[in-house]
């Protein structure tokens, strides 16, 4: 009895420490493991670096004032993810191939001196606001776009060119 007890006991540690790592048995027909992450890989498009664009968005559109190509790729962990404003990288037919967060700084703290020489801040609304954005190069990108998160839908603020 106590030895069939230290079996099972061994055999679902076993079991889970074979979850824990993704090759648990699986349900019939499903895809686990490195099949699963072979079939991510496959629907994901594979990027060649990176790109880092510099975009006036003014009201008039947008704009690239910079581009530069590195070979790093983008860090895989999203800074901006809970920021309002988000680009997407679309390819030619309409798919959406990357999708990040981004700040935008809208105004500007200034300082300017008051009538007795001191020194006093304002916030400055900017009329065209730059941001600099770090995306992954694609072969098939055909367009970024750059939004605000709304409600119902979110608002586009200018699309360029990668």
């Amino acid at each position: 009895m106590k030895r069939q007890l230290i079996a099972i006991v061994a055999a679902l540690t076993a079991l889970a420490a074979l979850a824990a790592i993704g090759c648990a048995p699986a349900v019939p027909g499903e895809v686990t493991g490195p099949e699963m992450q072979a079939a991510a890989a496959a629907a994901a498009p594979a990027a060649s670096g990176s790109l880092r664009l510099t975009v006036r968005l003014a009201p008039g559109g947008a704009e690239v004032l910079d581009r530069a190509v590195s070979p790093d790729p983008v860090q895989r962990r999203d800074p901006y993810r809970n920021e309002a404003t988000f680009y997407r990288v679309y390819a030619a037919d309409g798919r959406v191939l990357a999708e990040r967060g981004f700040k935008l700084e809208a105004e500007r703290r200034v300082e300017i001196p008051n009538a007795d020489g001191s020194l006093g801040g304002e916030r400055v609304q900017e009329d065209a606001p730059i941001v600099t954005l770090q995306i992954p190069r694609f072969a098939e990108a055909a367009v970024v776009r750059l939004y605000r998160k709304g409600a119902p839908e979110p608002e586009l603020l200018g699309e360029v060119r990668p």
